[in-house]
């Protein structure tokens, strides 16, 4: 009976210390990410599929700027094709290759939608997050794992690693409803600085 009671304790302790642990994430990478507002990153993307042999491999430019004058969020894929978004302010324009259009009205409420949800990342609000994922800990020091209180028919988790000041996030990991797995990394370039003309069409 002895053994069973320090079993359930030493249980009960690291899950108080792990919900620590998470929570003080938590406050390093809001009060990290809130400094940061305008960034220009290169990001390497690798999605895994049970299905494939092989994973599909893309890199590309992520830029964006919020400041009260503006917001800007831009996102193009380069290789292995030329492809992307400039979000600015609700507008959007999407291009391929050399071809550039306005988006249709269903492409721009998709694309706000996503808009919305990469700006509530970068706004990193740890109240909001507990609200609507279970949190905790993820492979490494430096990132957590978030689970959708309700099912989504886009991911069942989302993992993100921070820096190591907690100023961005370096890398996505995405895994799927059917186990695939889609990992992001970004390679900061510019920080808090004026968007270059990298970041334009």
């Amino acid at each position: 009976m002895r053994v069973l009671a320090c079993f359930v304790l030493t249980l009960v302790c690291a899950s108080a210390s792990a919900a620590e642990n998470v929570d003080a994430l938590l406050e390093k990478a809001s009060a990290g990410l809130s400094r940061t507002f305008a960034l220009e990153a290169r990001f390497h993307q690798r999605a895994d599929f049970a299905f494939m042999d092989v994973p599909l491999e893309s890199s590309g430019k992520l830029c964006f700027s919020l400041t009260e004058r503006q917001k800007i969020i831009f996102w193009e894929y380069r290789e292995p094709e030329r492809s992307g978004f400039r979000w600015v302010d609700g507008d959007v324009e999407l291009w391929t290759g050399q071809d550039s259009r306005p988006a249709s009205d269903a492409e721009k409420r998709f694309l706000n939608g996503m808009t919305d949800q990469l700006l509530q990342w970068i706004s990193f609000d740890p109240r909001r997050l507990k609200k609507r994922y279970h949190v905790s800990p993820g492979r490494t020091p430096l990132s957590l794992r978030f689970v959708p209180k309700e099912e989504s028919a886009l991911f069942s988790s989302i993992e993100l690693t921070f820096s190591s000041d907690f100023s961005r996030i370096e890398e996505l990991r995405f895994t799927g409803r059917q186990e695939d797995v889609t990992t992001i990394v970004f390679d900061a370039q510019r920080v808090n600085g004026e968007l270059s003309e990298d970041c334009a069409r």
